[in-house]
């Protein structure tokens, strides 16, 4: 097996062996639970503990799956694994039920999401090797694109009278304000990046940003998207204030 290899397989044992250990533990809990309200406590105090340690062992999980990379990436690299393996479990847990009956295969939406998952941390290895100075080359491609699939998608036929999703035959279908969320932290980390010593004044570290952020926000509001809308503007207002704009503003 190659090295490359290795880090995912890692992952792959280590989400299965989380997911059984849920299981077991919900098993464990409920007849523990019918047998006597006196050992709850100390079942509770053994699943704190449990968690505790699982957490403990995943602050150098990043440096033991990934060697190759620099060891300041340990911190950003553990929480991503951390957030993506409570993501899986929580839609695991969601959608197990539903799945059997709706589709006869309990794990359905699970392997589906595990795929992308892998897919997404090959992505990001891959691109963790790009020096970042290059993306600001692709800021404002990137945005011009997702501001024109923004207009796109309201003209396309709409599911029950909602413009989100762009269907492409034979390959499936996305969400535009996806692809905005990139191309908004790109941009706006593009800018002030440039305007770092400008970014206290009204009209190179306030002005700009927020006009670019209506119309981002703008577009994906009339979708209608409002979990959307204010995760955009959620993430342009800390970039905003992370990059010194004036909290007077």
């Amino acid at each position: 097996m190659s090295e490359f290899l290795k880090p995912l397989l890692g992952i792959a044992n280590m989400i299965v062996s989380l997911l059984n250990g849920l299981i077991v533990g919900t098993v464990t809990f409920v007849i523990n639970l019918l047998d006597g309200l006196d050992s709850v406590d100390s079942l509770l105090d053994h699943a704190i503990s449990s968690i505790s340690g699982f957490f403990e062992a995943f602050l150098n999980l990043g440096t033991k799956l990934f060697p190759f990379l620099p060891e300041e990436w340990s911190a950003i690299l553990q929480t991503t694994l951390i957030v993506l393996v409570v993501g899986l479990i929580s839609l695991y847990s969601a959608s197990y039920v539903y799945s059997f009956y709706k589709n006869d295969d309990s794990y359905l939406y699970i392997k589906k999401q595990l795929l992308f998952a892998v897919l997404g941390v090959v992505a990001m290895l891959l691109i963790s090797t790009i020096d970042y100075h290059v993306l600001h080359h692709f800021a404002l491609p990137i945005m011009a694109v997702s501001l024109i699939l923004l207009v796109v998608v309201l003209f396309l036929p709409s599911s029950t009278g909602i413009h989100r999703w762009i269907r492409l035959p034979g390959i499936g279908q996305f969400q535009p304000s996806e692809v905005a969320k990139f191309g908004l932290i790109l941009l706006f980390a593009h800018l002030i990046s440039l305007n770092h010593k400008k970014m206290n004044t009204f009209t190179r570290g306030y002005l700009p940003f927020m006009l670019i952020l209506m119309v981002v926000c703008g577009l994906v509001f009339q979708e209608p998207h409002l979990s959307g809308t204010m995760l955009l503007l959620a993430i342009g207002i800390i970039m905003m204030f992370v990059g010194g704009t004036k909290t007077l503003y």
